[in-house]
């Protein structure tokens, strides 16, 4: 049975089927756990703890998985495992001090959580937006149909279009702040701190960046989805919570 059989037989209350298909992923989650306790190994946190968060990430992306829109569960569950992992290392008691590389200068390092303004997209954050993309296009299992891979290659395409639209400075934070490059996300203040910014400019520079990705992204998908076939419509690959 697929782990998508597996979640709606769950979202049914079928228990039996929630712990198959926890103990499908359970290695998934592992292996996220590992990287990200080695990530920040400075801190004294444990991927045992991590791993825990990582399961109520998928307990949490079960109920709000939709199997009609075409996507993997392990696609779709990766942004909650990894979103619940994060906020356990932000919300942790883990201000240490540790030696800045470049410096050997001491400073304090403390974890916040998102405060972005939503500019009405529906309530969510831009950052909120633009960590799910990142996090979707990251993923490493996708249904691939013809119609989904051209959906992807399309998604990833019009990503790359809107980072290229971007200062180079922009793209340095926006790359380091959400670990384009070697997957490990930060809080706004570390990123802050990395480029010598105040909290204050750190967020309007992040603002920028991302409305910039944002509005290219939607209006490129608009005009791409006019394209699409009626009955593939729901095959979109922007998932919405």
């Amino acid at each position: 049975m697929t782990n998508e059989e597996l979640c709606v037989l769950a979202q049914s209350g079928d228990e039996n089927a929630k712990c198959d298909l926890l103990k499908n992923v359970e290695k998934y989650i592992w292996k996220i756990a590992n990287d990200q306790a080695e990530a920040y190994k400075d801190y004294g946190i444990e991927a045992e703890e991590l791993f825990q968060e990582g399961v109520v990430g998928v307990l949490t992306a079960i109920p709000r998985f939709d199997p009609e829109r075409g996507t993997k569960f392990l696609t779709y569950a990766t942004y909650w495992i990894v979103k619940h992992i994060n906020l356990f290392i932000e919300t942790t008691d883990c201000n240490k001090t540790i030696k800045n590389k470049e410096t050997d200068e001491e400073y304090p390092v403390t974890f916040t959580s998102f405060d972005d303004d939503t500019d009405d997209y529906d309530g969510e954050t831009n950052a909120e937006y633009i960590e799910r993309t990142l996090f979707e296009r990251k993923a490493d299992i996708y249904c691939n149909t013809p119609e989904n891979v051209f959906f992807k290659e399309k998604k990833y395409s019009i990503v790359n279009e809107a980072t290229a639209l971007l200062s180079e400075r922009q793209w340095q934070y926006i790359s380091y702040r959400f670990g384009i490059e070697d997957n490990i996300y930060r809080s706004r203040k570390e990123t802050a701190t990395h480029f010598s910014l105040s909290e204050s400019r750190a967020k309007t520079l992040e603002k920028q960046a991302l409305k910039i990705i944002r509005t290219h992204f939607e209006s490129q998908w608009k005009y791409i989805n006019n394209y699409v076939p009626p009955d593939e419509k729901e095959k979109e690959w922007l998932i919405i919570f």
